[in-house]
């Protein structure tokens, strides 16, 4: 059986460092601003912090949100855990959307997809004279925000993995989806 996560966006990744686990913590510390509730300001502007990600840690790592100066609904929430190696340190990201931002795309990208279901058996019952445009319409409409969706997804949780990436000497080990 297969996941939901194929469906929205949803990262899942391992990074591996050559630093210790204390260096990752104090690198990742360095670059987050303080936030007990980074993931509650949704409808906010943005953020004025100087640091990459807004966020705090937790008992078994770290939950961060990318700090921006724009608005972006989709957003990745990166919770981050690490585990220390003889030689180095594993870093398990998992990247995902908002909570609220994911229910919402559900259900509207599910009435969406029950109209375009509608329309396309209407097209082929005979006694209805139906346009092709009824079909289209709902189609299109689906198509760009489930890309929406995904493209604002992708295009943050790229910058977000290249920095950690960066900021943490870490090399992607693989994809565990």
């Amino acid at each position: 059986m297969k996941s939901i996560y194929q469906f929205i966006p949803y990262e899942k990744l391992t990074l591996e460092t050559k630093l210790s686990e204390e260096e990752v913590h104090a690198r990742i510390i360095a670059n987050t601003s303080e936030n007990t509730t980074p993931f509650g300001s949704l409808f906010s502007r943005g953020s004025s912090s100087e640091k990459f990600f807004n966020g705090y840690r937790t008992e078994h790592g770290f939950l961060l949100v990318p700090s921006i100066s724009y608005r972006n609904s989709f957003l990745p929430k990166i919770e981050v855990r690490t585990e220390s190696l003889r030689f180095g340190t594993t870093i398990d990201l998992k990247l995902q959307l908002n909570a609220f931002v994911k229910v919402f795309g559900m259900i509207w990208l599910g009435v969406v997809f029950i109209i375009l279901i509608v329309n396309l058996s209407l097209l082929f019952d005979p006694n209805q004279q139906n346009e092709h445009s009824q079909f289209a319409v709902p189609l299109f409409m689906f198509l760009v925000v489930y890309g929406m969706f995904w493209g604002g997804f992708k295009y943050e949780s790229a910058r977000s993995r290249k920095f950690l990436q960066e900021v943490l000497e870490a090399n992607e080990m693989n994809d565990f989806n």
